[in-house]
């Protein structure tokens, strides 16, 4: 995976990339793309955004040189904020996210003193980067939420740990969560609740990891719905094979979703978490299976 500007993997990031990965203009001009370089103003004046345009694609690509930090990042830009906006005149500028935990340490990206790039769609209150990925900007790689599913889709929440008579699996909520009927569900389901002045406990202790495991994705997928962290909507690392798809058409979607099968094949604990065993088999691809050791850990073999 490349090298992201925030590198805690349960944060959405920004992927930077080596001033040699960029496109070679000459290249994509054959490809029928034309090209708008915008130059930064004021204390931003040595900033530089390139955009490269193709009429019939929905999506426009950028290049984006932040020289005060020196570093440069790639975009995709959905077609209809970059016209709504005239983009063609405006930079794209870096801003370093606030406070001290969540969402709110996240970068944003801005045009020039307008909003964040996300926040140009007509969507209201806030909005998920569903592919986790601040180099992603268009309307199917964000989503309408709210506060409390916005901090779902993040990779490996909860805890799985040993403790005396199995495993023990943890998921700390907001008390707002156990609302309209989900604390029933949860005791009938056997887990027990810890409830705090703001935040709440829920656990379940299971006889060995393996099970431990796959009842943490049954628990996602069931009280976080359509907000589940997914492997196949992470794009933190995988711009490269974006572009391909959305901007040159050299990859599809099951390309891409092979690639990041291939890249967790050898951990056969993620792919339990993840319950990806199914997507291997999907593919025809090979995997890790793993196996219980006697104390009923799950491990990688």
């Amino acid at each position: 995976m490349r090298q992201t500007l925030n590198e805690e993997r349960n944060i959405t990031g920004l992927e930077i990339c080596e001033r040699s990965e960029l496109v070679v203009d000459e290249d994509m001009k054959e490809l029928g793309f034309s090209i708008v370089a915008v130059d930064g103003k004021g204390k931003g004046k040595d900033n530089q955004t390139k955009y490269f345009v193709k009429e019939e694609l929905p999506y426009v690509y950028a290049e984006v040189l932040n020289a005060n930090r020196n570093i440069t990042f790639r975009l995709i830009i959905d077609k209809e904020i970059y016209t709504k906006y005239e983009m063609w005149g405006r930079c794209v500028v870096l801003k370093d996210g606030s406070g001290g935990c969540g969402t709110r340490v996240v970068p944003c990206l801005r045009l020039d003193t307008l909003e964040p790039l996300h926040k140009l769609f007509d969507m209201q209150g806030e909005i998920d980067h569903k592919h986790t990925s601040l180099n992603i900007i268009t309307r199917e790689a964000l989503r309408e939420c709210k506060g409390i599913q916005n901090i779902k889709n993040r990779q490996l929440l909860g805890d799985c740990s040993e403790v005396k008579g199995g495993w023990r699996i943890t998921f700390t909520e907001r008390n707002s969560f156990l609302e309209n009927g989900v604390e029933t569900s949860l005791r009938d389901e056997g887990f027990k609740i810890a409830v705090g002045s703001r935040d709440c406990r829920v656990s379940k202790t299971f006889s060995n990891m393996r099970d431990a495991l796959a009842a943490m994705r049954e628990y996602e997928l069931k009280y976080y719905g359509e907000f589940a962290y997914s492997p196949f909507n992470d794009m933190r690392g995988n711009f490269q094979e974006k572009f391909e798809e959305l901007i040159l058409g050299t990859m599809t979607v099951d390309d891409i979703n092979k690639k990041i099968l291939d890249f967790y094949k050898n951990d056969a604990v993620y792919i339990v978490r993840y319950n990806l065993i199914p997507e291997y088999e999907k593919y025809g691809m090979d995997y890790n299976e793993g196996k219980l050791n006697a104390n009923g850990s799950f491990v990688s073999e």
